[in-house]
């Protein structure tokens, strides 16, 4: 039996990660871990914190983990744990070393790195969207520190897909 193949979808906000996660997976007749934050925080009645980012990271690894035994040749992951150490330094906040240790040891064949390219869509969980640059070039410069192998995907959505399927295609 071929390992399953998990490919990490990562970028800021508005970049639709969520939408190429879910196109994927229905081309390729699997599944995708959502991003677990949106769902998260839409429980909370406050502002988030601190805490409740570290939370969300140990979910979002749960979830993987708990889907990766579900699914066939591929498991689209919309998020990752570098996309929980750029939002913690983006807000100046403490990177644990389980973060890190959770970056260099989990594997993924590829990652789709979104570009800012899509026009911001506002919702109420957004908050960056004069940030966007800063947030890519983030994203960017820990995919090469960490060594990931990585593609920029940009244009509409649909050659977004088709661009992403063919790297897929390609693992």
């Amino acid at each position: 039996m071929n390992p399953i193949k998990k490919i990490a979808i990562v970028g800021t906000e508005s970049t639709g990660k969520s939408t190429l996660a879910e196109m994927l997976a229905r081309q390729f007749n699997t599944i995708f871990v959502p991003e677990i934050s949106r769902s998260y925080l839409e429980t909370i009645s406050r502002k988030w914190n601190y805490e409740d980012v570290l939370k969300i990271a140990e979910l979002q690894l749960k979830k993987e983990d708990e889907l990766c035994s579900n699914t066939n040749k591929f498991l689209f992951c919309d998020t990752e744990m570098i996309c929980i150490k750029v939002w913690l330094e983006f807000y100046g906040l403490e990177v644990p070393k389980w973060i890190i240790q959770e970056i260099e040891n989990r594997t993924y064949s590829h990652f789709f790195l979104m570009d800012i390219d899509l026009p911001w869509i506002a919702d109420n969980l957004r908050e960056n969207p004069h940030n966007r640059l800063q947030l890519f070039d983030a994203f960017k410069y820990e995919l090469n520190f960490f060594k990931k192998p990585f593609t920029i995907i940009s244009g509409t959505n649909e050659e977004r897909t088709k661009h992403a399927s063919d790297i897929v295609l390609s693992l």
